[in-house]
């Protein structure tokens, strides 16, 4: 790896030409496992005033997608490619990969590059805090660790969960490469990450711009929160998950996120009123911790947010903010979280890849101020952004390493006018859990099931209607450009553990 580093910082020289603070800085936070209402300015009753006040600053993107999972969707944030492509087909757990399949190696390769390598190459310091989870605790992987992906100083948790309070074991709090521990009894990942990183943003000693990617785990299982903080939402969840539900599908038509006489999806929760008094009890625990878990991540967004107000930089600031996939099948209640959709993390329904997402920069997305757009957009399409605003330039090589070409495309015109008149299309396979959009249509097969399904949400986002029967021909088409997608990006052959009989085919890597 240590060209890569060398080639970073030496293209990283050439590239600054001292003209700095012309180029935006770059924040980027990323949630986890939260749904796709959870938050105030997507309909939510947890308190999120800071992330409200993002959206009322910027722009809500009502048709982002993200790639079902954590590590899926981490791998293609950081790259603009399909996951596959980057050797995270499916989880970074030895279990769930295989070395031997180019697609399930379970570590992110050397034949894709990150926002953070690339933009080195323009003059950014690079920093990140938070969860990684594009490789996995251990010595065969530390050279895809943050720092040698690109970024100067990092902090956060390689794995993919830890206990909130006390991070043990393969869960540890690294500090750079090594792993730290801490006998602070007031400790909390989501006000760690945060403390770290705005250590890094103040001992910049220099006025080159910055970007800065915050991974927090919340809301990602166990759910944890400090107590004062659980205490403040008591209230929000006596009435019952149903009512509560019911509350939000009225908020969130209310802001136009869908349209008011389209359909929801259909709760699979439980009547409230059925439940006996301990588990009522239960649940509410759990409710009120979940948001507790998410309010105080969005203090402590607010808490950077106030830094780049003091320091002057807010205005010059390209801040994005999304979740990584739908909420978790760990709890009962997610079908309240993924309102108004079906589906859960892991799946290809709206439920589990369908992300809130806001994106701000004063400074340039004026006229979109507070807006919603519907155009459809990708995690993808984050990476061809960022780069896009920033003029870094995307790599064809990088030592011996072929480096994949973007998949996903700038977003800028979106962000300045709300408006794309191109067509797309959108692909997504997880788990066995298939889905193609095309305008309007999206297929999605499941694991397990024979069949895929067809709809169109345009008027039924909340993929209530099966319209198979249909439009055959629609289908059809849709289905046939998945699989010549599905074979040209390594989707198969699976890890024997994660095939099915359409795994098996044979489409190994040449080079």
């Amino acid at each position: 790896m240590k060209y890569r580093l060398i080639l970073s910082l030496l293209f990283g020289c050439m590239a600054w030409n001292g003209a700095a603070q012309e180029k935006p800085n770059i924040l980027l936070i990323l949630a986890d496992d939260l749904g796709y209402s959870d938050i105030g300015s997507f309909g939510g009753e947890i308190p999120t005033p800071s992330l409200d006040a993002l959206a009322q600053s910027g722009i809500r993107l009502a048709q982002f997608y993200n790639h079902a999972r954590c590590c899926p969707t981490r791998a293609s944030l950081l790259t603009g490619l399909d996951n596959h492509q980057t050797g995270i087909g499916n989880m970074t757990g030895e279990k769930e990969s295989d070395p031997g399949l180019y697609g399930y190696t379970g570590v992110l390769n050397n034949d894709c590059v990150t926002i953070a390598e690339v933009l080195r190459t323009a003059g950014y310091h690079t920093y990140m805090t938070g969860k990684w989870h594009v490789a996995g605790p251990g010595g065969r992987v530390r050279a895809q660790y943050p720092l040698r992906r690109g970024f100067d100083r990092y902090y956060g948790i390689i794995a993919g969960a830890t206990n909130y309070f006390s991070p043990k074991g393969n869960s540890s709090i690294y500090s750079g490469n090594e792993i730290v521990t801490t006998d602070d009894p007031d400790f909390y990942t989501t006000n760690a990450f945060t403390d770290q990183a705005l250590r890094f943003l103040k001992e910049q000693n220099d006025d080159r711009p910055f970007f800065l990617y915050l991974a927090f785990n919340a809301a990602h299982m166990p759910l944890l929160a400090p107590a004062a903080d659980i205490e403040k939402m008591k209230s929000l969840y006596i009435e019952g998950w149903d009512v509560v539900r019911q509350k939000r599908m009225e908020r969130i038509k209310q802001l136009g996120l869908i349209p008011e006489q389209m359909p929801v999806a259909s709760s699979r929760l439980k009547p409230w009123t059925t439940l006996g008094a301990e588990k009522r009890t239960e649940e509410i625990k759990k409710m009120t911790t979940y948001a507790a878990m998410v309010h105080v991540m969005d203090r402590n967004i607010g808490r950077v947010m106030d830094y780049l107000k003091q320091s002057g930089k807010a205005e010059n600031t390209l801040i994005i903010y999304l979740s990584d996939n739908g909420a978790t099948f760990h709890t009962d209640f997610w079908n309240l979280c993924n309102a108004p959709f079906s589906g859960r993390k892991r799946q290809t329904l709206e439920g589990g890849i369908a992300t809130h997402a806001i994106v701000s920069w004063p400074q340039r997305i004026i006229a979109q101020k507070g807006k919603i757009t519907q155009v459809p957009a990708d995690i993808i399409d984050v990476m061809p952004t960022i780069l896009d605003i920033t003029k870094a330039a995307y790599p064809a090589t990088v030592g011996q390493h072929q480096i994949h070409p973007l998949e996903g495309r700038s977003l800028l015109p979106v962000l300045t006018s709300g408006r794309d008149t191109a067509s797309r299309w959108f692909f997504w396979e997880h788990d066995n859990n298939y889905g193609v959009r095309n305008g309007s249509w999206k297929a999605v097969k499941l694991s397990g099931e024979k069949a895929w399904a067809l709809y169109n949400l345009k008027t039924d986002r909340g993929e209530t209607k099966d319209l198979s029967d249909a439009y055959p021909d629609r289908l059809g088409e849709l289905t046939g450009r998945w699989q010549k997608w599905a074979d040209r990006h390594f989707v198969f052959p699976k890890p024997l553990a994660a095939q099915t009989d359409a795994g098996r085919k044979k489409n190994k890597r040449k080079r």
